[in-house]
């Protein structure tokens, strides 16, 4: 096989089939995520290759259901004068409260007075100038969203600070505010902003230092989200943090406190991160999403090992679409449940559906193959009946003929839920790291678990979305095997499935 030949199979092989990633370029954090009442917008930094730190736009794409993505062209550009388009985010002015509509008039219905779709961004200008400046601009969409157009007095906040950045902006109905979360990045630091009409921002209130600081503070996210089987709502302050931090390199640690429209408090000093792996950044929570929705999206991927890691046309990849929710741990503190939205209407074929047992004398093993030309989901709900030995231990093996595995478990003594992906050749790095874990309460019989396998992505989803692990894997060939085994513990199997999905982004080429 030609270097060329070689080049187009692992840009094929590792192409997600329901992940968002770009047809070509380099892309990272996700902004500006949207819902204009028909479609769901993601906008997201790009760069058309990976050496090109200096010029970075808004990619765009739109979606019906958050799975069928469309490319439509880059919404805010690079610019010679005014600098990068950094992350930002976007909001639904309806009644033009900002004035930047022209005469107020709707754009696509002019009879009429309205808004439309309004983008705060970071514009930073250090490709042009030593001593850059980083400020936040406004810009306002006469076309549903697929461009923007500067407000003519920008910008609309300058700190006279190079490293403040990524504003999220939303509506905060009780004091009829629209509030704007900043950061600061070296001071490890969230400011927090309010204004009445968009382009007036006052000063409410500072959080932090706090929490893991890491280098940098980036990508702020606050939202209330409902605790599990109460009435009671908390605020959750996401901070991401590059580079620095506890698995290594980049990722997003999340505060639980209460938001009076001025002020976050947290409850306490304890903070926890959205994660147990290292590929998952950068969190931002749609606005708008309809009834009463908070879900997002995260770049998948660590800036560790961005730069350095296949395909060579194409870098970067999105995590699904992701629900939110609270729910009190075993010492009644609230943590961060993460579930997959929408999985169950992308299936398209039942490769297994059974229930079973397995005996603690010995070993059990069950496996089959799987389609390599679609993103595979698997559910595994097992609890242990019996154990004498402490290493008892089941497996979920994914493998292939050239004997790469990806190997993903549960080990009794340390109740513990394991992936390792060093068993995968094709990518090294000495940042790459192989293995995680998580611990699962001390008081359980066992584990569930969900996977989903799709191109160079692995997302892990431990009991009901109480842990999450989000890794990018590179295997040199396709995995089109799927193995579950066990030794030392009778396990009484409730679920095993294993499901192949739709293939849903459009405009790509796969196996």
């Amino acid at each position: 096989m030609s270097k060329m030949e070689k080049d187009d199979f692992y840009e094929r092989l590792y192409r997600p089939h329901i992940h968002f990633s770009p047809s070509v370029g380099f892309i990272n954090d996700p902004c500006g995520l949207v819902y204009d009442g028909k479609l769901y917008h993601l906008y997201y930094q790009f760069r058309p290759m990976h050496n090109l730190l200096n010029e970075v736009d808004w990619g765009h794409a739109v979606s019906p259901d958050l799975y069928q993505w469309e490319d439509r062209e880059h919404a805010i550009v690079n610019s010679d004068e005014k600098g990068m388009a950094f992350t930002g985010s976007v909001v639904m002015d309806r009644q033009n409260i900002s004035s930047l509509f022209p005469s107020g008039k709707s754009p696509a219905s002019p009879d009429k007075m309205a808004g439309g779709l309004v983008a705060l961004y970071t514009r930073d200008n250090r490709s042009i100038r030593k001593d850059h400046t980083s400020v936040i601009h406004a810009a306002w969409s006469g076309d549903d969203g697929d461009h923007y157009e500067d407000f003519a007095h920008n910008p609309v906040l300058d700190l006279k600070d190079p490293d403040t950045r990524d504003p999220q902006v939303f509506w905060h109905e009780p004091t009829k505010m629209w509030v704007l979360v900043l950061a600061s990045a070296y001071k490890h630091q969230v400011l927090f902003y309010g204004s009445t009409d968009l382009i007036k921002w006052e000063l409410l209130s500072v959080f932090g230092p706090a929490g893991d600081l890491g280098v940098e503070f980036e990508c702020p996210n606050l939202v209330e989200l409902e605790i599990e089987g109460e009435k009671t709502k908390k605020w959750v302050l996401f901070i991401s943090l590059n580079p620095g931090s506890p698995q290594g390199g980049s990722s997003t640690q999340y505060f639980v406190g209460s938001f009076d429209g001025r002020t976050f408090t947290p409850d306490n000093s304890v903070m926890g991160f959205t994660d147990f792996a290292k590929d998952s950044y950068a969190v931002q929570i749609f606005n708008d999403a309809p009834d009463g929705l908070k879900c997002g999206i995260s770049w998948f991927g660590n800036w560790q090992y961005c730069f350095f890691q296949p395909p060579k046309n194409w870098t970067g990849v999105m995590t699904l679409p992701r629900e939110f929710h609270l729910r009190r741990n075993e010492i009644g503190l609230p943590i961060l449940i993460q579930r997959p939205i929408g999985i169950d209407s992308l299936i398209s074929t039942v490769l297994v559906s059974s229930q079973f047992h397995t005996e603690y004398e010995k070993k059990s093993e069950q496996s089959l193959s799987i389609p390599t030309d679609a993103a595979i989901d698997v559910r595994l709900a097992v609890d242990v009946m019996y154990s004498v030995e402490p290493n008892g231990w089941f497996e979920i093996e994914f493998s292939n003929k050239e004997g790469e595995i990806l190997s993903l478990g549960y080990q009794r003594q340390t109740k513990s839920f394991w992936i390792d992906r060093g068993g995968l050749e094709g990518f090294s790095n000495h940042t790459f790291t192989d293995k995680f874990a998580a611990s699962l309460p001390r008081d359980s019989k066992g584990v569930e678990v969900q996977i989903i396998l799709d191109g160079c992505t692995l997302e892990v989803y431990l009991n009901d979305g109480a842990g999450v692990g989000t890794c990018l894997i590179f295997p040199k060939q396709p995995l089109d095997r799927l193995t579950l085994r066990s030794s030392q513990l009778a396990l009484d199997v409730k679920k095993f499935q294993v499901h192949a999905l739709k293939t849903t982004v459009k405009g790509r080429e796969f196996l």
